[in-house]
């Protein structure tokens, strides 16, 4: 299983269009901490699989859109030789940016589905 360490940086105007499912990774699973304290940032686990070995990661980009925080992973494809349609898995792990108090969804967008898990924001110190 191939791991991918991201550390998403803050979010950004391009951050706010949605990558095309075309070139997203199969998202099995999204998990987060149950809960973080205010002021503090996430780090969130997605895995996944790749379509097939030619995909790499070509950049990770975090959008909030209500009280939904979405996490994608795009996928960048080569296409300078042959490779076997075999699926290959990954685990990435990316820091979420620091999210006002109360319960957020994490998405992670997939090829063909979604997934999410809750995070829980404490409010205080």
């Amino acid at each position: 299983m191939l791991l991918l360490p991201l550390f998403a940086g803050p979010l950004t105007a391009s951050a706010d269009v949605p990558v095309p499912r075309t070139s997203l990774p199969y998202v099995s699973a999204v998990k987060a901490p149950e809960k973080v304290r205010s002021g503090d940032a996430a780090l969130v686990k997605i895995e996944g699989s790749w379509p097939d070995p030619s995909w790499s990661l070509g950049g990770v980009r975090i959008r909030k859109e209500g009280r939904k925080v979405f996490v994608a992973l795009e996928g960048k494809p080569r296409r300078d030789g042959f490779f076997p349609m075999v699926l290959v898995p990954f685990v990435a792990t990316a820091s979420l940016p620091v999210l006002p108090a109360g319960l957020w969804t994490v998405v992670a967008p997939g090829r063909t589905e979604d997934a999410t898990c809750s995070l829980r924001v404490l409010s205080g110190h």
